[in-house]
């Protein structure tokens, strides 16, 4: 069974494309969202585990200080972009958005460069930035991984 044809001129014309600055960061946002979500979620799950043990009187919600706070941020947030780009080449917010990574010749990352990628855009958020300055659309981090984001709305 083929994939459904694309209807959307514009998007026809994209496919395969590398995606621009615009997109990037939005797919980028909602993976920042997914990986704040899961933070949450371990905040919660780690205050009520702490009850249970017997260390808080009541269920709070984990504070801890800051070093861990961005530290466990940047670990969910390299997790979210290496399962996502390691697997399909999308993550939750490349999905919606139509968009793939992929290596320059246009095969799937392995799991080490789509760890390698994913903590460098976790640990330098602005490097997304430099696409905006790339006549081809690729960020500093694209050139030295040999990495691509292209426009793909096929399953």
């Amino acid at each position: 069974m083929s994939p459904p044809a694309i209807r959307n001129d514009r998007a026809r014309a994209l496919q395969g494309e590398n995606a621009g600055i615009v997109s990037r960061s939005l797919a980028n946002l909602i993976d920042f969202g997914v990986a704040e979500a899961a933070f949450i979620g371990l905040l919660i799950v780690v205050g009520i585990l702490r009850f249970v043990v017997g260390l808080e009187r009541s269920i709070v919600v984990w504070q801890p200080s800051a070093p861990v706070v961005l530290g466990l941020q940047f670990v969910l947030l390299t997790a979210v972009f290496t399962i996502g780009w390691a697997g399909a080449g999308r993550t939750l917010g490349k999905g919606i958005l139509g968009l793939r990574v992929l290596t320059s010749s246009g095969e799937a990352l392995t799991f080490r460069r789509a760890l390698v990628r994913a903590s460098l855009c976790a640990l330098v958020p602005g490097i997304l930035l430099f696409v905006a300055l790339s006549g081809k659309n690729l960020g500093i981090h694209d050139h030295l991984l040999r990495t691509q984001v292209n426009y793909d709305w096929g399953r």
